[in-house]
């Protein structure tokens, strides 16, 4: 089941549990299982913490984000004559 990138970062970096928007079935199930495993909240935490640093850092953020820019910006642009009637 996949519900988007935010998810995908939480299931692959073991740093809490992602649940499909409106089921809360699917939540009750999440939280039974959670409370049987009781893996470490300090474990998860540190985890959420380390995926904070690594990829959601702002100034990593704002740096990828300017090198993407300059990509799109270096490109050749299509110019348009304009219309004139």
């Amino acid at each position: 089941m996949s519900y988007g990138r935010p998810a995908g970062l939480i299931f692959e970096h073991c740093c809490g549990f992602a649940v499909p928007p409106e089921d809360p079935a699917f939540v009750a199930a999440v939280l039974e299982q959670a409370a049987v495993e009781r893996s470490s909240p300090r474990a998860v935490a540190q985890a959420a913490h380390i995926l904070a640093e690594n990829k959601l850092d702002r100034m990593l953020l704002a740096e990828r984000w300017g090198i993407w820019m300059n990509g799109v910006l270096a490109k050749p642009m299509i110019r348009v004559k304009a219309w004139k009637p």
